[in-house]
């Protein structure tokens, strides 16, 4: 049976505390305004981390706390 690929929102809001996760660079902007806005509200006690590799072409989330 085939599996579902998980959303982005998904996959970031499941993370544990001190996971890093990646994705590609084209996401980026998403993840920038998932995490400042939508994710701000509904889950207030997590905290993301984000860093870009331009070279990679990859963005690298990790949770805080």
């Amino acid at each position: 049976m085939e599996e579902k690929k998980k959303s982005i929102m998904c996959i970031i809001r499941e993370m544990e505390k001190d996971a890093e996760e990646i994705f590609p660079i084209s996401s980026r902007a998403y993840i920038l305004n998932l995490i400042s806005y939508r994710l701000k509200d509904k889950e207030p006690d997590k905290k993301w981390g984000i860093k870009s590799d331009q070279n990679n072409g990859i963005v690298t989330v990790t949770r805080k706390r």
